[in-house]
């Protein structure tokens, strides 16, 4: 593996030619590449990974940092040399740093290799990262759909067991009342009908001799004899048609809530034989459409039958919402 005391060595030797150079005036090229590109691309090289290296990748990076640090050191005492004897010529720095140059450029295209190889690397842990928190997601996911499938077919359960026969029940007694109503409304019609067939045949067979009123004329006591009769003939129709009125509306909302009652019979019988899911929601939900429109069309008037609703309306609300939202 990569020696760490090499890496320690060698950045102690850069960062003391970065204090060296601070101390030294020196107008070299050179020097300033190996301020701001050599030193700078070591640093960034060093704080890779290199647990990811082979073996044989590791010796070669412990040779190439070695001649690096030696380089480094090599440089570091020229400069201390010249530090101390300002007089002295920078021949032998510029050699040192000819030296170090050489050196890096010898290695530098090993070095981006060994920068690509961790690079590579590194992403493909990432991509392995991904994948198993992918993996983990969808897992989660399909443990969710299946909590709520196992949700799902419980209500359905629940409306097949519960909630449809207890709207089949209602609506039936319903439409039993309502068609008893219409019965009785129809017999009342029909009565008085008659009654008033009696009234008028009876009318149409009287004499009638209008007596003679001094003052008045015969005309006028005419005219107030039929008004009189006309207004007792158009109350009674206006009876009879009340009542014939009354019984059709009784008839048409005892067939609509028998309507229903059959509905929600077939319904259930679809529901329970249907073996696709998504056929088997849909259903639901026209379930829940028919009773829902059907309990607000103000046919069921009886607060004893809208008591028989409230927790049938909560269960088929929930089913609705769930399968609407799968």
């Amino acid at each position: 593996m990569v020696s760490e005391g090499l890496r320690d060595q060698l950045k102690q030797s850069m960062n003391e030619f970065i204090q060296l150079r601070g101390t030294i005036v020196l107008d070299i090229d050179s020097i300033f590449k190996v301020q701001d590109c050599i030193i700078p691309y070591l640093q960034f090289f060093m704080e890779l990974n290199f647990g990811d290296f082979t073996a044989e990748q590791a010796d070669k990076i412990n040779t190439i940092l070695n001649e690096l640090k030696s380089a480094f050191i090599t440089l570091n005492k020229s400069i201390h040399i010249f530090k101390g004897t300002p007089d002295n010529s920078s021949d032998n720095i510029e050699r040192d740093i000819s030296s170090l140059e050489t050196t890096f450029n010898k290695y530098k295209n090993e070095l981006d290799s060994f920068y690509t190889f961790s690079l590579v690397n590194k992403l493909n842990k990432s991509l392995s990262g991904l994948t198993d928190l992918y993996s983990n997601i969808s897992n989660e996911i399909s443990s969710f759909e299946n909590r709520v499938n196992t949700s799902i077919e419980g209500l359905q359960i629940l409306a097949g067991e519960i909630a449809l026969p207890v709207y089949t029940e209602v609506y039936e007694n319903e439409a039993s009342r309502l068609q008893k109503a219409s019965v009785r409304w129809l017999i009342v019609g029909i009565v008085l009908i008659f009654l008033f067939i009696c009234m008028i045949f009876k009318m149409m067979s009287l004499d009638i001799d209008l007596p003679v009123i001094t003052g008045i004329e015969p005309i006028v006591l005419l005219l107030t004899f039929l008004s009189l009769r006309m207004t007792l003939i158009l109350f009674s129709i206006f009876v009879i048609y009340f009542v014939i009125h009354k019984h059709n509306i009784l008839k048409h909302n005892a067939t609509l809530n028998k309507t229903k009652a059959n509905a929600l019979a077939a319904y259930r019988g679809f529901v329970e034989t249907s073996k696709d899911e998504e056929a088997r929601n849909i259903i639901l939900l026209k379930i829940t459409d028919l009773i829902f429109s059907a309990s607000n069309t103000g046919y069921l008037k009886n607060e004893d039958v809208k008591d028989l609703l409230k927790d049938s309306n909560a269960l088929l609300s929930t089913i609705s919402n769930i399968t609407n939202k799968k």
